[in-house]
C-alpha cells in the first residue's frame, strides 16, 4: 500500500509544514506550533520516499510505539517526501531513507529498526 502524503501550509506551524498521513489510521503526527512544544524538545525530520518499504515499516513502528507509550504522541515529527519536496531534502547529508534528523543531527539512515525508531523518539523528547 502507498501512502498519500499531504502537504498543507500554515504561518502558525514550526517550519511552515503540517504533514498528514493518509492511511496510517488517520494521522500519525501534525507539526506543533511553537507554543506546544516543550522547551527541551527537539523537532524530527524523517525523510521517506513513497516507494520505499523500510520507509512504511519505520512509519508503522512509529504508529505502534506511540500506541504503547503516550509519551511519544508528544513527539513532533515533519516527514518530508524527497522526490515531492527536493528543495528541502537538499539542505540535508544523508543518502538512504528513511533518514531520522533530530534537530540538526542525524540519528539513522537506511533500513531502521523497532528500538532505532525508539532512539529517535527519546532523543527528540530529552
Amino acid at each position: 500500500m502507498l501512502y498519500n502524503i499531504d502537504i498543507s501550509i500554515s504561518k502558525n506551524v514550526v517550519f511552515g509544514y503540517i504533514i498528514i498521513l493518509k492511511d496510517v489510521d488517520n494521522i500519525i503526527r501534525t507539526s506543533k506550533t511553537k507554543e506546544e512544544m516543550s522547551d527541551n524538545m527537539k523537532p524530527v525530520h524523517m525523510f521517506v520516499t513513497s516507494w520505499c518499504p523500510y520507509c512504511k515499516q519505520a512509519l508503522s513502528w512509529m504508529k505502534e510505539l506511540r500506541t504503547e507509550d503516550p509519551k511519544y504522541t508528544d513527539v513532533d515529527i515533519k516527514i518530508i517526501d524527497e522526490e515531492r519536496q527536493p528543495e528541502i531534502a537538499k539542505k540535508y547529508d544523508y543518502y538512504y531513507v528513511p533518514t531520522y534528523f533530530v534537530g540538526d543531527t542525524k540519528i539513522h539512515e537506511g533500513a531502521p529498526t523497532k528500538e532505532i525508531v525508539k532512539k529517535v523518539f527519546d532523543d527528540s523528547l530529552k
